[in-house]
C-alpha cells in the first residue's frame, strides 16, 4: 500500500525519476489504484506537467481507468483546465465522451468552466455536442448557465458536418438553456441563444417562460429583461406606439399629445428601432429621435 500511495504521490507532483524507480522494482503499479479507485495518471491528467503525463502513457498507463465516481484520467484533466494533458490522452486513445456516473462528460466540465480552447480541443476530436448527463442537460446548459458567450458560440457553430446543437432542449426541471441564462442573469448569453433561434414560448415544468423566471431578482432580474427586450424585440416598439395611439384616440379631445418614439433613451438600439419603424409604416426623424424620452412614454400611458 505505501508503494502504491507513494507512485500516485509522485504522479501528481511531478516526479519522473521516482516514477521510473518503482516501476523498475513493479510495474503493475502503472495502474495501481488509490482509496478512491485512481490511477496514477489520474493524479498526473490534474497536474500542469505533460511529461510525467507521457511517461505514464509510454508505460502502458491505462487511459480509460475509472475511479470510484466514473471518472477518466481525461475527465479530470478537462475539469482542471489541463489542455495538454487532454491532447496527450486523446492522442493515446482515451474516449472523448466518457462520462462520469452524473453523466457528464469532458465537454460538460469545458462549459462549466467557460474554457474555450479546450472546447474547441474536444469539439475539433470529435466530442458529441449534444451528450446529455442524468440531469438531462447538455454542455449547452451549462455554458448558458455561466454566461459564456464565446463558449455559447463554438456549440452553436459545431464544425461543417456535425449535427447542429440542439437550441430548445429542456432538462429535468424543464429549463432550456435559454431559460438559464436568464436564471442566471446572463442578458448577453440570452440574446446569443435567441439569435440562433432559442424558443422564448417554451415553458418549464412550472409553466414559466424563460422571461417570467425570477433569477437573481430585483432591479438587476429587470435589467437584464430589458436588455434583453431592446436587443432582441424589434416589434416591440411598434405595439407601445399602436397602445399609444389607441390611448390617445380614447382620450379624446381632452388632451393633445404628440405621439413620438417611446422608448427610453438607451434602451433599445438603432437596429432594433428601425426594424420596428419599417414594420410599422413610421418614418425615424432627428426629431423623433430627439423626444425618445421616458416623459412621453408616462405621458401617454398615464394619461387618463
Amino acid at each position: 500500500m505505501s508503494s502504491n500511495l507513494t507512485i500516485h504521490r509522485a504522479a501528481q507532483e511531478g516526479q519522473p525519476g521516482l516514477i521510473r524507480s518503482l516501476l523498475a522494482d513493479n510495474e503493475k503499479l502503472i495502474n495501481a489504484k488509490d482509496e478512491d479507485g485512481r490511477t496514477p495518471l489520474h493524479w498526473a491528467a490534474t497536474a500542469n506537467n505533460l511529461g510525467v503525463t507521457q511517461l505514464l502513457i509510454s508505460n502502458a498507463a491505462d487511459p480509460e481507468a475509472r475511479d470510484s465516481l466514473g471518472w477518466t484520467p481525461l475527465l479530470i484533466a478537462a475539469a482542471a483546465g489541463q489542455l495538454e494533458n487532454v491532447t496527450a490522452l486523446l492522442d493515446a486513445g482515451a474516449k472523448v465522451d466518457a462520462a462520469n456516473d452524473k453523466g457528464q462528460t469532458a465537454l460538460h466540465y469545458a462549459a462549466s468552466k467557460g474554457n474555450v480552447p479546450m472546447g474547441r480541443l474536444l469539439i475539433t476530436r470529435g466530442a458529441e455536442i449534444n451528450a446529455r448527463d442524468r440531469a438531462n442537460q447538455h454542455p449547452l446548459h451549462r455554458a448558458a448557465t455561466t454566461g459564456n458567450g464565446a463558449f455559447l458560440n463554438i456549440l452553436l457553430h459545431p464544425p461543417e458536418g456535425r449535427p447542429k446543437t440542439r437550441l430548445n432542449t429542456a432538462d429535468r426541471a424543464g429549463n432550456t438553456p435559454l431559460h438559464l441564462a436568464l436564471e442566471s442573469g446572463h442578458g448577453e448569453a440570452a440574446v446569443i441563444l435567441l439569435e440562433a433561434g432559442a424558443d422564448r414560448e417554451r415553458p418549464n415544468s412550472e409553466g414559466q417562460v424563460a422571461e417570467e423566471i425570477d433569477g437573481v431578482g430585483g432591479e438587476e432580474q429587470r435589467r437584464v429583461r430589458q436588455y434583453v427586450v431592446s436587443r432582441c424585440d424589434p416589434w416591440w416598439q411598434s405595439a407601445i406606439e399602436a397602445h399609444a395611439v389607441d390611448r390617445v384616440h380614447r382620450m379624446g379631445p381632452r388632451k393633445t399629445v404628440r405621439v413620438f418614439q417611446l422608448i427610453a433613451e438607451n434602451t433599445i438600439e438603432p437596429r432594433c428601432s428601425r426594424s420596428a419603424f419599417a414594420k410599422s409604416g413610421l418614418t425615424e426623424t432627428k426629431a423623433a429621435k430627439k423626444q425618445a424620452r421616458f416623459e412621453d412614454l408616462k405621458q401617454i400611458f398615464g394619461a387618463e
